[in-house]
């Protein structure tokens, strides 16, 4: 029997792992008659005024988030967590989310390791505004930071990403019958995840001042501007041709990752790129430019 209604993904991807299972999840619910949709959060952002130096229009935010998920039937915020939270680009966004008037909504996040309760976090917060939860959980998928002194973890790439097509695809065949059977389920809830979610979320202001201070331009910088294009927070600007790194970064390390010299180092340590290899994107990904590269002096 074909199945009917309107999912709108409300999606945010910093370096490609939250796209993919994004895709993937709107294969398999319209492969069972379910119209759905991709909103990315960064290019709405990028249409309400969000650019090099600006954070972009709130009043046209709302709007347009009001506009795009009026006529779904159920929401679906796709996001990486970051450090137990949820990253700028989203989470701004889920405050200008109209009243849920019971329309239900889920949440799916990429994680390398462990997400705390981050999941649960929108839900919370939709939940008091008439939204039904449906669902909350993580889908693991490969690390993509490996900086100093944030350098524990190994960065894969090539046919060392092959395990997580099978592995996320497992969890995504799960998360889609769970949200056409409707049933309600929930990651992130136990006093474990919330213990973590609390210790890693207290390290936040620490994790945003070592991104303010660590992130620069070497001399091999050539003036591409992809940075600065590319930033979903707005938050490089140029003089010259070099990038100047502002306070709003959300650390989703596109700039880092994809410097097409790997100019851009989280201090000078990441120069040595044996030891600090950076990730290529996951299903050959590429950042969107969001706007002009334009210089700013």
């Amino acid at each position: 029997m074909a199945r009917t209604g309107k999912y709108a993904i409300i999606c945010f991807s910093g370096t490609g792992n939250t796209q993919f299972v994004s895709d993937e999840l709107r294969k398999r619910l319209e492969d069972e008659g379910y119209f759905c949709n991709i909103y990315h959060a960064d290019r709405i952002w990028a249409s309400c005024g969000r650019g090099p130096g600006f954070r972009g229009d709130r009043n046209l935010a709302a709007y347009r988030m009001r506009d795009l998920t009026s006529d779904a039937d159920s929401v679906i915020l796709s996001f990486p967590t970051y450090a137990s939270d949820v990253p700028d680009p989203i989470k701004s966004l889920i405050d200008l989310m109209p009243a849920g008037n019971g329309k239900s909504v889920s949440v799916v996040s990429t994680i390398g390791l462990i997400g705390g309760d981050a999941c649960l976090i929108p839900i919370r917060t939709l939940e008091r505004r008439g939204y039904r939860p449906v669902y909350a959980g993580y889908v693991r998928m490969p690390n993509n930071l490996k900086v100093p002194p944030l350098d524990i973890f190994r960065i894969r790439n090539g046919k060392d990403l092959d395990r997580f097509y099978d592995s996320a695809g497992e969890k995504i065949d799960k998360i889609s019958r769970i949200l056409m059977e409707g049933k309600p389920s929930f990651e992130g809830a136990g006093l474990g995840s919330v213990l973590i979610g609390l210790v890693q979320r207290s390290s936040n202001k620490l994790m945003a001042e070592l991104f303010r201070r660590g992130l620069e331009a070497s001399d091999t910088c050539v003036g591409c501007g992809l940075c600065v294009s590319t930033c979903p927070a707005g938050n490089i600007t140029r003089t010259g041709k070099k990038p100047v790194f502002g306070k709003r970064c959300c650390h989703c390390l596109r700039c880092y990752n994809f410097c097409p010299v790997e100019a851009i180092q989280f201090t000078k340590r990441t120069k040595d790129a044996a030891k600090y290899p950076r990730y290529r994107g996951f299903a050959d990904w590429k950042p969107p430019r969001l706007y002009s590269a334009a210089r700013t002096d």
